[in-house]
């Protein structure tokens, strides 16, 4: 008896690689492996929080400002988001914006927000 193999063709090997990668990919995507694997390729870390992070930042800003403590409410920054020494943000304003309206501080008609507290005669930042 004389057997012969089937041939496969080049084409073929390559387009079945190419799909065992696209899945693998994939895999990791959904399993959030992408992340460790992204933080390794560009060399950044992402900076994460949770809902209980954001909550005390609330909790804190709306402290401050029932406190009328404005320069402690325009010079806060929400924990987990310091990093190295560099404030990087979120201010109590953009607590407020982003998450919670309620965050939001009045003196009297006059919003505390970014520019008012960077005005040089408030002297909050500077």
């Amino acid at each position: 008896m004389n057997k012969k193999a089937q041939n496969l063709n080049v084409t073929t090997i390559i387009i079945v690689i190419l799909a065992i990668l696209v899945l693998v990919i994939l895999a990791l995507s959904f399993t959030g492996g992408m992340t460790e694997l992204w933080k390794k390729i560009v060399g950044t870390k992402q900076i994460t929080f949770d809902q209980s992070d954001i909550n005390l930042a609330i909790q804190k800003c709306q402290m401050y400002c029932e406190q009328s403590d404005y320069g402690s409410y325009c010079r806060f920054t929400a924990e987990p988001l310091k990093e190295e020494g560099k404030e990087i943000g979120p201010r109590c304003w953009e607590v407020a914006k982003l998450y919670d309206k309620k965050a939001y501080c009045y003196d009297g008609d006059t919003k505390i927000n970014e520019e008012w507290c960077k005005k040089p005669e408030n002297g909050y930042l500077q």
